[in-house]
């Protein structure tokens, strides 16, 4: 059985579940400070081996602007049910907190925008707005070679 948790995970259970979608994991002693400033997060565990097999999480102003980060879910329990509940506990915590024409967002993974259209999230660009935007900050680079990099 799946238990969902409300509680951010630990540096080395995010590094874990970002491994196992092959994303690139972080140095765990930097990380631990931005995992805890979140307006929600939520984990999935494996009750069966106390395992962590999903999580998602929400930044945000906690009334206007909300993104969405982190929806990773383990891939031998994807095709459970637990992305779509995790999202679904997600709009819960906005619904509960945002205010009219509040702006919800977030940055699909490749291939992942259909999961995300059900939820009522709309493909950027599309007839009213423009393409959505993000910078990768490299720190491991002198600053003339940080941007255009990704």
């Amino acid at each position: 059985m799946i238990n969902y948790i409300e509680r951010a995970v630990t540096p080395c259970e995010f590094n874990l579940l970002r491994k196992s979608v092959g994303w690139n994991e972080f140095n765990e002693n930097e990380i631990g400070k931005s995992l805890e400033h979140y307006l929600y997060s939520i984990a999935a565990v494996d009750d069966s081996n106390d395992r962590i097999v999903g999580m998602g999480r929400v930044l945000g102003d906690e009334k206007i602007d909300f993104f969405i980060k982190d929806i990773i879910i383990v891939p031998e329990y994807q095709g459970k049910h637990i992305g779509t509940t995790i999202m679904n506990k997600i709009m819960e915590y906005i619904n509960r907190n945002a205010v009219d024409l509040a702006n919800v967002a977030l940055m699909a993974a490749k291939d992942k925008e259909t999961f995300y259209e059900r939820f009522g999230f709309s493909v950027r660009p599309n007839t009213r707005q423009g393409a959505g935007m993000n910078l990768k900050i490299i720190t491991n680079l002198d600053a003339s070679a940080r941007y255009g990099v990704l």
